[in-house]
Protein backbone atom coordinates (compact mmCIF):
# COMPACT_ATOMS: atom_id res chain seq x y z
CA UNK A 1 0.00 0.00 0.00
CA UNK A 2 1.64 3.19 -0.87
CA UNK A 3 1.59 5.99 2.30
CA UNK A 4 0.64 9.20 1.86
CA UNK A 5 -1.98 9.76 -1.15
CA UNK A 6 -2.80 12.98 -1.85
CA UNK A 7 -5.17 13.70 -4.42
CA UNK A 8 -5.75 17.30 -6.14
CA UNK A 9 -6.50 19.27 -9.48
CA UNK A 10 -3.45 19.68 -11.48
CA UNK A 11 -2.90 23.29 -13.08
CA UNK A 12 -2.83 22.62 -16.58
CA UNK A 13 -2.29 25.89 -18.01
CA UNK A 14 1.54 25.19 -16.67
CA UNK A 15 3.96 23.43 -18.54
CA UNK A 16 5.39 21.66 -15.38
CA UNK A 17 1.96 20.24 -14.26
CA UNK A 18 1.14 19.42 -18.04
CA UNK A 19 4.89 17.40 -18.29
CA UNK A 20 3.79 15.39 -15.02
CA UNK A 21 0.64 14.60 -16.34
CA UNK A 22 2.15 13.01 -20.29
CA UNK A 23 4.77 11.62 -17.94
CA UNK A 24 2.30 9.20 -16.24
CA UNK A 25 -0.04 8.70 -19.78
CA UNK A 26 2.97 7.80 -21.55
CA UNK A 27 4.30 5.34 -18.78
CA UNK A 28 0.51 3.68 -19.00
CA UNK A 29 0.83 3.41 -22.75
CA UNK A 30 -1.56 6.40 -23.24
CA UNK A 31 -1.25 9.99 -24.47
CA UNK A 32 -2.32 13.18 -23.33
CA UNK A 33 -5.70 14.49 -25.22
CA UNK A 34 -5.41 18.50 -25.67
CA UNK A 35 -9.03 18.69 -24.87
CA UNK A 36 -8.45 18.30 -21.72
CA UNK A 37 -9.94 21.28 -19.24
CA UNK A 38 -8.91 20.19 -16.44
CA UNK A 39 -6.99 17.09 -14.62
CA UNK A 40 -7.45 15.70 -11.39
CA UNK A 41 -3.65 13.37 -10.22
CA UNK A 42 -3.17 11.82 -7.31
CA UNK A 43 0.36 12.47 -5.89
CA UNK A 44 2.74 9.74 -3.45
CA UNK A 45 4.51 10.98 -0.30
CA UNK A 46 7.38 12.07 -2.63
CA UNK A 47 4.62 14.30 -4.15
CA UNK A 48 5.21 12.11 -7.49
CA UNK A 49 1.99 11.32 -9.71
CA UNK A 50 1.73 8.19 -9.26
CA UNK A 51 -2.27 8.26 -11.16
CA UNK A 52 -4.75 10.63 -12.42
CA UNK A 53 -7.81 11.25 -14.80
CA UNK A 54 -9.57 14.49 -16.59
CA UNK A 55 -12.89 15.89 -17.68
CA UNK A 56 -13.67 17.18 -21.91
CA UNK A 57 -16.24 17.75 -23.67
CA UNK A 58 -18.55 16.00 -20.96
CA UNK A 59 -16.70 12.70 -20.93
CA UNK A 60 -13.86 11.22 -18.66
CA UNK A 61 -10.64 11.39 -20.34
CA UNK A 62 -6.82 9.78 -19.79
CA UNK A 63 -7.94 7.97 -16.64
CA UNK A 64 -4.55 6.26 -15.68
CA UNK A 65 -2.68 4.51 -12.83
CA UNK A 66 0.89 3.76 -12.81
CA UNK A 67 1.80 0.06 -12.31
CA UNK A 68 3.27 0.93 -8.74
CA UNK A 69 -0.19 2.26 -7.40
CA UNK A 70 -2.44 -0.70 -9.11
CA UNK A 71 -4.34 -2.44 -6.32
CA UNK A 72 -4.63 0.43 -4.36
CA UNK A 73 -8.50 1.24 -5.58
CA UNK A 74 -7.45 4.78 -7.40
CA UNK A 75 -9.74 4.51 -10.81
CA UNK A 76 -13.02 4.41 -9.01
CA UNK A 77 -12.19 7.00 -5.99
CA UNK A 78 -10.88 9.12 -9.42
CA UNK A 79 -13.56 8.52 -11.32
CA UNK A 80 -16.11 9.29 -8.50
CA UNK A 81 -14.83 12.42 -7.42
CA UNK A 82 -14.01 13.78 -11.65
CA UNK A 83 -18.46 12.79 -11.75
CA UNK A 84 -18.48 15.98 -8.57
CA UNK A 85 -16.73 17.95 -10.90
CA UNK A 86 -18.54 17.39 -13.78
CA UNK A 87 -21.92 18.16 -12.08
CA UNK A 88 -20.37 21.20 -10.74
CA UNK A 89 -19.88 22.19 -14.57
CA UNK A 90 -23.85 20.99 -15.67
CA UNK A 91 -22.23 17.83 -16.48
CA UNK A 92 -24.59 14.87 -14.74
CA UNK A 93 -24.38 12.39 -17.31
CA UNK A 94 -20.53 11.83 -18.29
CA UNK A 95 -19.34 9.95 -21.27
CA UNK A 96 -16.30 7.73 -21.22
CA UNK A 97 -14.25 5.84 -23.96
CA UNK A 98 -11.85 3.63 -23.40
CA UNK A 99 -10.48 -0.14 -24.80
CA UNK A 100 -13.25 -2.97 -24.73
CA UNK A 101 -10.91 -4.72 -22.34
CA UNK A 102 -12.06 -2.06 -19.58
CA UNK A 103 -15.65 -2.66 -19.80
CA UNK A 104 -16.02 -5.17 -16.39
CA UNK A 105 -13.82 -2.54 -14.68
CA UNK A 106 -16.26 0.49 -15.70
CA UNK A 107 -19.93 -1.52 -15.52
CA UNK A 108 -18.67 -2.47 -11.75
CA UNK A 109 -18.64 1.51 -11.04
CA UNK A 110 -22.37 1.78 -12.46
CA UNK A 111 -21.45 2.57 -15.90
CA UNK A 112 -23.41 1.44 -18.83
CA UNK A 113 -22.05 0.59 -22.58
CA UNK A 114 -23.82 2.25 -25.19
CA UNK A 115 -21.23 1.47 -28.22
CA UNK A 116 -18.85 -1.12 -28.79
CA UNK A 117 -16.18 -1.37 -31.86
CA UNK A 118 -13.36 -3.63 -32.09
CA UNK A 119 -11.07 -1.28 -30.44
CA UNK A 120 -13.27 1.03 -28.50
CA UNK A 121 -16.10 1.66 -26.17
CA UNK A 122 -18.26 4.18 -24.86
CA UNK A 123 -20.14 4.06 -21.42
CA UNK A 124 -22.54 6.78 -19.80
CA UNK A 125 -22.55 7.43 -16.16
CA UNK A 126 -26.36 7.57 -15.85
CA UNK A 127 -27.32 3.79 -16.68
CA UNK A 128 -31.12 4.99 -17.17
CA UNK A 129 -30.30 8.09 -19.80
CA UNK A 130 -29.70 5.88 -23.13
CA UNK A 131 -33.27 4.45 -21.82
CA UNK A 132 -35.12 7.38 -21.47
CA UNK A 133 -33.56 8.59 -24.71
CA UNK A 134 -35.40 5.86 -26.32
CA UNK A 135 -38.54 6.16 -24.90
CA UNK A 136 -38.30 9.47 -26.05
CA UNK A 137 -38.22 8.61 -29.59
CA UNK A 138 -40.58 5.55 -29.39
CA UNK A 139 -43.36 8.15 -28.26
CA UNK A 140 -42.84 9.98 -31.53
CA UNK A 141 -45.32 9.58 -34.10
CA UNK A 142 -44.92 6.99 -37.28
CA UNK A 143 -46.34 4.86 -39.57
CA UNK A 144 -45.60 2.26 -42.31
CA UNK A 145 -41.86 2.47 -43.93
CA UNK A 146 -39.92 4.39 -41.37
CA UNK A 147 -36.74 6.12 -42.76
CA UNK A 148 -33.65 7.92 -41.30
CA UNK A 149 -31.35 10.44 -41.99
CA UNK A 150 -28.78 11.74 -39.36
CA UNK A 151 -26.45 14.65 -40.57
CA UNK A 152 -24.79 17.48 -38.93
CA UNK A 153 -26.54 20.45 -40.92
CA UNK A 154 -23.39 22.59 -39.87
CA UNK A 155 -25.03 24.72 -41.68
CA UNK A 156 -28.01 22.92 -43.55
CA UNK A 157 -27.74 23.39 -47.15
CA UNK A 158 -29.62 23.07 -50.52
CA UNK A 159 -27.49 19.69 -50.48
CA UNK A 160 -29.36 18.51 -47.35
CA UNK A 161 -32.61 19.74 -48.71
CA UNK A 162 -32.48 17.69 -51.63
CA UNK A 163 -31.22 14.39 -49.97
CA UNK A 164 -34.82 15.03 -47.13
CA UNK A 165 -36.93 15.21 -49.96
CA UNK A 166 -36.00 12.59 -51.96
CA UNK A 167 -35.75 10.28 -48.89
CA UNK A 168 -39.29 11.18 -47.77
CA UNK A 169 -40.76 10.78 -51.09
CA UNK A 170 -39.85 6.90 -50.74
CA UNK A 171 -40.72 6.49 -46.83
CA UNK A 172 -43.98 6.96 -44.73
CA UNK A 173 -42.16 8.60 -42.45
CA UNK A 174 -38.93 9.94 -41.93
CA UNK A 175 -36.52 11.07 -39.24
CA UNK A 176 -34.16 14.00 -39.72
CA UNK A 177 -31.66 13.13 -37.01
CA UNK A 178 -29.34 16.27 -35.89
CA UNK A 179 -26.34 15.23 -34.68
CA UNK A 180 -25.40 17.36 -31.20
CA UNK A 181 -22.09 19.28 -30.86
CA UNK A 182 -21.75 23.04 -29.65
CA UNK A 183 -18.00 22.25 -31.37
CA UNK A 184 -19.70 22.82 -34.70
CA UNK A 185 -19.60 26.19 -36.02
CA UNK A 186 -23.22 26.33 -35.99
CA UNK A 187 -24.84 25.64 -32.31
CA UNK A 188 -26.84 22.68 -32.16
CA UNK A 189 -30.08 24.83 -31.55
CA UNK A 190 -29.05 26.41 -34.61
CA UNK A 191 -28.43 23.49 -36.59
CA UNK A 192 -32.47 22.30 -34.95
CA UNK A 193 -33.83 25.32 -36.10
CA UNK A 194 -32.55 25.41 -39.63
CA UNK A 195 -33.58 21.99 -40.63
CA UNK A 196 -36.88 22.24 -38.84
CA UNK A 197 -37.70 25.47 -41.20
CA UNK A 198 -35.83 23.96 -44.17
CA UNK A 199 -38.21 20.80 -43.70
CA UNK A 200 -41.77 22.56 -42.65
CA UNK A 201 -43.75 21.46 -45.88
CA UNK A 202 -43.26 18.19 -45.41
CA UNK A 203 -45.56 16.71 -43.43
CA UNK A 204 -44.36 13.26 -42.70
CA UNK A 205 -40.58 14.46 -41.54
CA UNK A 206 -39.79 15.14 -38.24
CA UNK A 207 -36.57 16.69 -36.95
CA UNK A 208 -34.87 14.94 -33.92
CA UNK A 209 -31.90 15.92 -31.46
CA UNK A 210 -29.09 12.86 -31.82
CA UNK A 211 -28.77 13.69 -28.30
CA UNK A 212 -25.25 11.93 -26.78
CA UNK A 213 -26.06 9.07 -29.13
CA UNK A 214 -24.11 10.14 -32.22
CA UNK A 215 -20.10 9.55 -31.92
CA UNK A 216 -18.69 12.54 -34.46
CA UNK A 217 -15.28 12.85 -34.83
CA UNK A 218 -15.18 16.17 -32.90
CA UNK A 219 -16.01 14.23 -29.74
CA UNK A 220 -14.48 11.09 -29.92
CA UNK A 221 -10.92 10.60 -27.93
CA UNK A 222 -7.91 8.47 -29.61
CA UNK A 223 -5.71 8.62 -26.55
CA UNK A 224 -6.14 5.20 -25.52
CA UNK A 225 -5.78 3.96 -29.43
CA UNK A 226 -2.34 1.85 -29.73
CA UNK A 227 -2.52 2.58 -33.43
CA UNK A 228 -3.58 6.11 -34.42
CA UNK A 229 -4.38 5.08 -37.99
CA UNK A 230 -7.20 2.86 -36.82
CA UNK A 231 -8.87 6.07 -35.19
CA UNK A 232 -11.52 6.60 -38.20
CA UNK A 233 -12.49 3.42 -38.13
CA UNK A 234 -13.22 3.18 -34.63
CA UNK A 235 -14.52 6.37 -34.19
CA UNK A 236 -17.26 5.60 -37.50
CA UNK A 237 -17.78 1.74 -36.03
CA UNK A 238 -18.56 3.36 -32.75
CA UNK A 239 -20.83 5.69 -33.90
CA UNK A 240 -23.16 3.44 -36.00
CA UNK A 241 -22.88 0.97 -33.36
CA UNK A 242 -24.85 3.29 -31.37
CA UNK A 243 -27.22 4.60 -34.06
CA UNK A 244 -27.50 0.39 -34.54
CA UNK A 245 -28.25 -0.14 -30.49
CA UNK A 246 -30.22 3.08 -29.66
CA UNK A 247 -31.71 5.31 -32.66
CA UNK A 248 -32.76 2.69 -35.25
CA UNK A 249 -34.24 0.43 -32.74
CA UNK A 250 -36.65 3.17 -30.73
CA UNK A 251 -37.34 5.14 -34.32
CA UNK A 252 -38.31 1.72 -36.21
CA UNK A 253 -35.91 2.61 -38.77
CA UNK A 254 -35.64 0.99 -41.60
CA UNK A 255 -33.70 2.18 -44.22
CA UNK A 256 -30.89 5.17 -43.66
CA UNK A 257 -30.25 7.93 -46.84
CA UNK A 258 -26.87 8.91 -46.94
CA UNK A 259 -25.99 11.34 -49.92
CA UNK A 260 -22.86 10.62 -52.13
CA UNK A 261 -19.90 11.77 -51.39
CA UNK A 262 -17.41 11.93 -54.70
CA UNK A 263 -14.71 14.76 -53.06
CA UNK A 264 -14.29 13.76 -49.35
CA UNK A 265 -13.00 10.72 -48.44
CA UNK A 266 -13.76 10.67 -44.82
CA UNK A 267 -17.36 10.53 -45.85
CA UNK A 268 -17.14 8.21 -48.41
CA UNK A 269 -15.15 5.80 -45.70
CA UNK A 270 -18.22 6.70 -43.87
CA UNK A 271 -20.55 5.50 -46.66
CA UNK A 272 -18.89 2.65 -47.32
CA UNK A 273 -18.70 1.50 -43.61
CA UNK A 274 -22.15 1.62 -43.25
CA UNK A 275 -23.16 -0.46 -46.32
CA UNK A 276 -20.93 -2.60 -44.66
CA UNK A 277 -22.33 -3.19 -41.54
CA UNK A 278 -25.84 -2.02 -41.59
CA UNK A 279 -27.89 -4.30 -43.78
CA UNK A 280 -26.07 -6.63 -41.08
CA UNK A 281 -28.68 -5.51 -38.37
CA UNK A 282 -31.56 -5.12 -40.72
CA UNK A 283 -30.97 -1.51 -42.13
CA UNK A 284 -31.08 -1.31 -45.37
CA UNK A 285 -28.98 1.84 -47.01
CA UNK A 286 -29.75 3.84 -49.84
CA UNK A 287 -27.35 6.79 -51.64
CA UNK A 288 -28.50 9.66 -53.40
CA UNK A 289 -26.43 11.32 -55.47
CA UNK A 290 -25.45 14.62 -54.82
CA UNK A 291 -27.01 17.64 -56.32
CA UNK A 292 -25.27 20.84 -57.52
CA UNK A 293 -23.02 21.29 -60.90
CA UNK A 294 -20.52 21.60 -61.56
CA UNK A 295 -18.83 20.75 -57.80
CA UNK A 296 -21.73 19.18 -55.42
CA UNK A 297 -23.47 21.03 -52.73
CA UNK A 298 -21.24 20.77 -49.27
CA UNK A 299 -21.69 21.91 -45.78
CA UNK A 300 -17.80 22.50 -45.34
CA UNK A 301 -17.75 24.51 -48.87
CA UNK A 302 -20.36 26.90 -47.20
CA UNK A 303 -18.36 26.84 -43.87
CA UNK A 304 -14.99 27.76 -46.16
CA UNK A 305 -16.91 30.00 -48.05
CA UNK A 306 -17.60 31.89 -44.57
CA UNK A 307 -14.45 31.80 -43.03
CA UNK A 308 -12.23 33.31 -46.08
CA UNK A 309 -15.26 36.17 -45.70
CA UNK A 310 -17.27 34.98 -48.84
CA UNK A 311 -20.55 35.09 -47.48
CA UNK A 312 -22.21 35.73 -51.32
CA UNK A 313 -20.99 31.93 -52.32
CA UNK A 314 -22.09 30.48 -49.17
CA UNK A 315 -25.97 32.40 -49.60
CA UNK A 316 -25.85 30.59 -53.17
CA UNK A 317 -25.84 27.30 -51.14
CA UNK A 318 -27.81 27.30 -49.16
CA UNK A 319 -32.03 27.16 -48.99
CA UNK A 320 -33.99 30.70 -48.08
CA UNK A 321 -34.87 29.01 -44.53
CA UNK A 322 -31.13 29.03 -43.79
CA UNK A 323 -30.24 32.38 -45.03
CA UNK A 324 -30.83 34.09 -41.58
CA UNK A 325 -28.14 32.05 -40.00
CA UNK A 326 -25.32 32.49 -42.54
CA UNK A 327 -25.98 36.73 -42.24
CA UNK A 328 -25.84 36.06 -38.59
CA UNK A 329 -22.84 34.52 -38.21
CA UNK A 330 -20.99 36.55 -41.42
CA UNK A 331 -22.52 40.00 -39.23
CA UNK A 332 -20.71 38.43 -36.23
CA UNK A 333 -17.90 37.55 -38.04
CA UNK A 334 -17.74 41.21 -39.18
CA UNK A 335 -17.56 42.26 -35.09
CA UNK A 336 -15.01 39.69 -34.59
CA UNK A 337 -13.11 41.02 -37.22
CA UNK A 338 -13.21 44.77 -36.12
CA UNK A 339 -12.66 43.86 -32.69
CA UNK A 340 -8.99 41.73 -33.64
CA UNK A 341 -7.92 45.18 -35.48
CA UNK A 342 -5.25 46.17 -33.61
CA UNK A 343 -4.07 49.24 -32.37
CA UNK A 344 -7.48 50.63 -32.56
CA UNK A 345 -7.30 54.68 -30.89
CA UNK A 346 -9.52 54.43 -27.72
CA UNK A 347 -11.00 51.18 -28.71
CA UNK A 348 -11.41 47.64 -27.39
CA UNK A 349 -8.73 45.36 -29.00
CA UNK A 350 -6.30 42.57 -28.87
CA UNK A 351 -4.29 44.74 -26.93
CA UNK A 352 -5.74 46.43 -24.67
CA UNK A 353 -9.34 48.14 -23.46
CA UNK A 354 -9.02 51.57 -25.22
CA UNK A 355 -10.59 54.33 -23.10
CA UNK A 356 -13.14 51.99 -21.57
CA UNK A 357 -12.89 50.91 -17.68
CA UNK A 358 -16.16 49.04 -17.86
CA UNK A 359 -15.42 46.10 -20.83
CA UNK A 360 -12.69 44.67 -22.13
CA UNK A 361 -12.09 41.84 -25.15
CA UNK A 362 -13.37 38.75 -23.19
CA UNK A 363 -16.65 41.31 -22.54
CA UNK A 364 -16.96 42.39 -26.48
CA UNK A 365 -16.54 38.55 -27.73
CA UNK A 366 -19.48 37.69 -25.33
CA UNK A 367 -21.24 40.22 -26.46
CA UNK A 368 -21.04 39.19 -29.90
CA UNK A 369 -21.97 35.57 -29.48
CA UNK A 370 -25.13 36.51 -27.47
CA UNK A 371 -26.00 38.93 -30.43
CA UNK A 372 -25.93 36.37 -33.28
CA UNK A 373 -29.23 34.45 -32.79
CA UNK A 374 -31.07 38.25 -32.51
CA UNK A 375 -29.08 39.39 -36.12
CA UNK A 376 -30.94 35.97 -37.53
CA UNK A 377 -34.03 36.68 -36.19
CA UNK A 378 -34.11 40.24 -37.70
CA UNK A 379 -32.67 38.07 -41.11
CA UNK A 380 -35.67 36.03 -40.99
CA UNK A 381 -38.22 38.66 -40.04
CA UNK A 382 -37.51 39.91 -43.54
CA UNK A 383 -37.59 36.42 -45.55
CA UNK A 384 -41.55 36.65 -45.45
CA UNK A 385 -43.88 38.64 -47.79
CA UNK A 386 -42.77 42.21 -46.91
CA UNK A 387 -40.03 44.19 -45.26
CA UNK A 388 -40.40 43.87 -41.61
CA UNK A 389 -42.06 47.08 -39.72
CA UNK A 390 -41.04 49.32 -37.37
CA UNK A 391 -42.75 47.61 -34.33
CA UNK A 392 -41.61 44.13 -35.44
CA UNK A 393 -37.69 45.96 -36.02
CA UNK A 394 -37.72 48.14 -32.49
CA UNK A 395 -39.15 44.25 -30.74
CA UNK A 396 -36.14 42.50 -32.03
CA UNK A 397 -33.36 45.05 -31.37
CA UNK A 398 -34.90 45.53 -27.77
CA UNK A 399 -34.94 41.86 -27.28
CA UNK A 400 -31.21 41.65 -28.47
CA UNK A 401 -30.11 44.78 -26.33
CA UNK A 402 -31.47 42.91 -23.45
CA UNK A 403 -29.44 39.92 -24.23
CA UNK A 404 -26.24 41.47 -24.80
CA UNK A 405 -26.66 43.36 -21.68
CA UNK A 406 -27.29 40.17 -19.88
CA UNK A 407 -24.21 38.44 -21.09
CA UNK A 408 -22.29 41.54 -20.33
CA UNK A 409 -23.70 42.13 -16.99
CA UNK A 410 -25.03 45.29 -18.18
CA UNK A 411 -22.55 46.60 -19.93
CA UNK A 412 -23.46 48.42 -23.85
CA UNK A 413 -20.90 47.04 -25.93
CA UNK A 414 -22.53 47.28 -29.57
CA UNK A 415 -25.90 49.03 -29.22
CA UNK A 416 -24.59 50.98 -32.47
CA UNK A 417 -23.70 47.37 -34.17
CA UNK A 418 -26.47 45.85 -33.59
CA UNK A 419 -29.33 48.62 -34.70
CA UNK A 420 -26.35 48.68 -38.53
CA UNK A 421 -26.23 45.34 -38.57
CA UNK A 422 -29.58 44.53 -37.98
CA UNK A 423 -30.88 46.66 -40.50
CA UNK A 424 -28.58 45.69 -43.16
CA UNK A 425 -29.24 41.69 -41.79
CA UNK A 426 -32.95 42.40 -42.71
CA UNK A 427 -32.55 44.43 -45.75
CA UNK A 428 -30.18 41.66 -47.65
CA UNK A 429 -32.35 39.09 -46.64
CA UNK A 430 -35.28 40.87 -48.61
CA UNK A 431 -33.46 41.18 -51.10
CA UNK A 432 -32.44 37.50 -51.25
CA UNK A 433 -36.05 36.45 -50.61
CA UNK A 434 -37.42 38.21 -53.72
CA UNK A 435 -35.16 36.53 -56.48
CA UNK A 436 -31.88 34.78 -55.03
CA UNK A 437 -29.74 37.67 -56.19
CA UNK A 438 -28.57 40.65 -54.28
CA UNK A 439 -29.17 43.93 -56.10
CA UNK A 440 -27.60 46.94 -54.30
CA UNK A 441 -29.50 49.21 -55.03
CA UNK A 442 -32.41 47.33 -54.25
CA UNK A 443 -30.66 46.36 -50.29
CA UNK A 444 -29.55 50.04 -49.76
CA UNK A 445 -33.27 50.92 -50.20
CA UNK A 446 -34.88 48.42 -48.11
CA UNK A 447 -32.47 49.90 -45.45
CA UNK A 448 -33.49 53.80 -45.76
CA UNK A 449 -37.23 52.67 -45.57
CA UNK A 450 -36.46 50.33 -42.38
CA UNK A 451 -35.08 53.42 -40.77
CA UNK A 452 -37.82 55.72 -41.58
CA UNK A 453 -40.18 53.19 -39.88
CA UNK A 454 -38.34 53.19 -36.54
CA UNK A 455 -38.46 56.51 -34.72
CA UNK A 456 -34.96 57.03 -32.60
CA UNK A 457 -35.46 55.91 -28.95
CA UNK A 458 -34.84 58.94 -26.78
CA UNK A 459 -32.58 58.94 -23.98
CA UNK A 460 -29.91 57.03 -25.88
CA UNK A 461 -26.38 59.34 -25.91
CA UNK A 462 -27.09 59.12 -29.58
CA UNK A 463 -30.44 60.82 -29.89
CA UNK A 464 -29.27 62.91 -26.99
CA UNK A 465 -26.33 64.10 -29.49
CA UNK A 466 -27.97 64.79 -32.32
CA UNK A 467 -30.56 66.82 -30.75
CA UNK A 468 -27.63 68.85 -28.58
CA UNK A 469 -24.74 69.21 -31.32
CA UNK A 470 -27.35 69.28 -34.48
CA UNK A 471 -25.19 66.61 -35.86
CA UNK A 472 -26.16 63.65 -38.07
CA UNK A 473 -26.29 60.12 -35.88
CA UNK A 474 -26.37 56.79 -36.54
CA UNK A 475 -29.77 56.87 -37.72
CA UNK A 476 -29.36 59.61 -40.33
CA UNK A 477 -26.68 57.48 -42.22
CA UNK A 478 -28.73 54.53 -42.31
CA UNK A 479 -31.76 57.35 -44.06
CA UNK A 480 -29.11 57.28 -46.74
CA UNK A 481 -29.16 53.47 -47.36
CA UNK A 482 -25.46 53.85 -46.02
CA UNK A 483 -24.52 55.68 -48.71
CA UNK A 484 -20.96 56.63 -47.96
CA UNK A 485 -20.37 52.91 -47.09
CA UNK A 486 -21.03 51.87 -50.22
CA UNK A 487 -20.32 55.38 -52.73
CA UNK A 488 -16.71 55.23 -50.30
CA UNK A 489 -15.61 52.93 -48.03
CA UNK A 490 -16.62 49.56 -49.43
CA UNK A 491 -14.88 50.72 -53.06
CA UNK A 492 -11.79 51.57 -51.40
CA UNK A 493 -11.63 48.35 -49.38
CA UNK A 494 -11.92 46.22 -52.29
CA UNK A 495 -9.54 48.08 -54.03
CA UNK A 496 -6.82 48.39 -51.48
CA UNK A 497 -3.59 46.20 -50.90
CA UNK A 498 -2.26 47.71 -47.61
CA UNK A 499 -1.74 45.34 -44.94
CA UNK A 500 -3.29 47.86 -42.58
CA UNK A 501 -6.08 48.57 -44.55
CA UNK A 502 -8.86 48.11 -41.85
CA UNK A 503 -6.96 50.42 -39.71
CA UNK A 504 -6.68 53.08 -42.61
CA UNK A 505 -10.56 52.54 -43.29
CA UNK A 506 -11.52 53.27 -39.63
CA UNK A 507 -9.38 56.24 -39.32
CA UNK A 508 -11.41 57.39 -42.82
CA UNK A 509 -14.75 57.00 -41.08
CA UNK A 510 -13.42 58.44 -38.54
CA UNK A 511 -13.10 61.60 -40.40
CA UNK A 512 -16.41 61.17 -42.34
CA UNK A 513 -18.76 60.87 -40.35
CA UNK A 514 -20.10 62.84 -36.99
CA UNK A 515 -19.05 59.76 -34.19
CA UNK A 516 -21.99 60.62 -31.75
CA UNK A 517 -19.52 58.44 -28.77
CA UNK A 518 -17.06 60.91 -29.55
CA UNK A 519 -19.87 63.67 -29.14
CA UNK A 520 -21.03 61.82 -25.90
CA UNK A 521 -17.88 61.42 -24.55
CA UNK A 522 -16.10 65.00 -25.07
CA UNK A 523 -17.88 67.32 -26.97
CA UNK A 524 -17.50 68.91 -30.02
CA UNK A 525 -13.36 69.47 -29.03
CA UNK A 526 -13.31 65.66 -29.23
CA UNK A 527 -14.82 65.14 -32.38
CA UNK A 528 -12.56 67.93 -34.25
CA UNK A 529 -9.79 66.08 -32.18
CA UNK A 530 -10.23 62.87 -33.10
CA UNK A 531 -10.60 64.51 -37.03
CA UNK A 532 -7.39 66.26 -37.17
CA UNK A 533 -5.72 63.00 -35.65
CA UNK A 534 -7.37 60.67 -38.24
CA UNK A 535 -6.25 62.99 -41.32
CA UNK A 536 -2.78 63.36 -40.02
CA UNK A 537 -2.36 59.48 -39.84
CA UNK A 538 -3.78 58.87 -43.17
CA UNK A 539 -1.17 60.91 -44.29
CA UNK A 540 1.59 58.32 -43.08
CA UNK A 541 3.16 55.30 -45.05
CA UNK A 542 1.88 51.85 -43.44
CA UNK A 543 5.46 51.17 -41.84
CA UNK A 544 5.00 54.49 -40.01
CA UNK A 545 1.26 54.14 -39.02
CA UNK A 546 1.21 51.48 -36.17
CA UNK A 547 3.44 53.56 -34.36
CA UNK A 548 1.22 56.34 -34.79
CA UNK A 549 -2.08 54.26 -33.86
CA UNK A 550 -0.48 53.06 -31.05
CA UNK A 551 0.21 57.10 -29.53
CA UNK A 552 -3.28 57.80 -30.52
CA UNK A 553 -4.81 54.97 -28.47
CA UNK A 554 -2.46 56.46 -25.90
CA UNK A 555 -3.82 60.04 -26.27
CA UNK A 556 -7.87 59.00 -26.64
CA UNK A 557 -7.50 56.84 -23.63
CA UNK A 558 -5.78 59.84 -21.56
CA UNK A 559 -8.89 62.04 -22.83
CA UNK A 560 -11.45 58.81 -22.01
CA UNK A 561 -12.60 59.42 -25.78
CA UNK A 562 -13.76 56.24 -28.29
CA UNK A 563 -14.43 56.44 -32.04
CA UNK A 564 -17.44 53.67 -31.39
CA UNK A 565 -19.81 55.20 -33.85
CA UNK A 566 -17.11 54.39 -36.15
CA UNK A 567 -15.70 50.53 -35.46
CA UNK A 568 -19.94 50.31 -35.82
CA UNK A 569 -19.44 52.03 -39.32
CA UNK A 570 -16.15 49.43 -39.92
CA UNK A 571 -17.82 46.33 -38.95
CA UNK A 572 -20.82 46.89 -41.34
CA UNK A 573 -18.53 48.03 -44.02
CA UNK A 574 -16.56 44.38 -43.46
CA UNK A 575 -19.66 42.40 -43.80
CA UNK A 576 -21.50 44.08 -46.80
CA UNK A 577 -17.75 43.25 -48.47
CA UNK A 578 -17.77 39.78 -47.39
CA UNK A 579 -21.22 39.67 -49.56
CA UNK A 580 -20.00 40.82 -52.43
Amino acid sequence: MIEGLEMRLMPLSLATEKAKVHALLSQCGLRYDDRLTSYLGVFDADDRLVAGGGLADASIRCLAVSPQAEGEGLAARIVGRLLSEAAQCGWHNVRLFTKPEHLRLFTSMGFALIGQADGAIVLESQPQAHVAFEQELRRLPRCGRVGAVVMHANPFTRGHLFLCEHAAAQVDTLFVVVVASDASQFTTAERLDMARRALAHLPHVQVVEGGRYAISADVFPTYFLKDLSRATAEQVSLDLDVFCRIVAPSLGVAVRYVGSEPTDALTAYYNEAMRQMLPGRGIEVVEVPRTGSPRPISASAVRQALADGHTGEALAQVPLTTVPFVLAHAATQALRQELATTPKPGLVDDSDAGAHDDMDKTTMQASIRALQPWFARAGEAAIGPSLPGGDLLRTIGLQAEQAMLAATGGINTHRGALYALGLMTAAVARAWASDGSLHWDVVRRHVSTMAASMEPAAGTHGSDVVSRYGVRGARAEALTGYERLFDKWLPWLQTSASPLRLHRLLLQIVLDIDDTTLYHRGGTAAAAFARAAAEQALMLADDALPAALEKLNTDFTRMHISPGGAADMLALTIFVASLQ
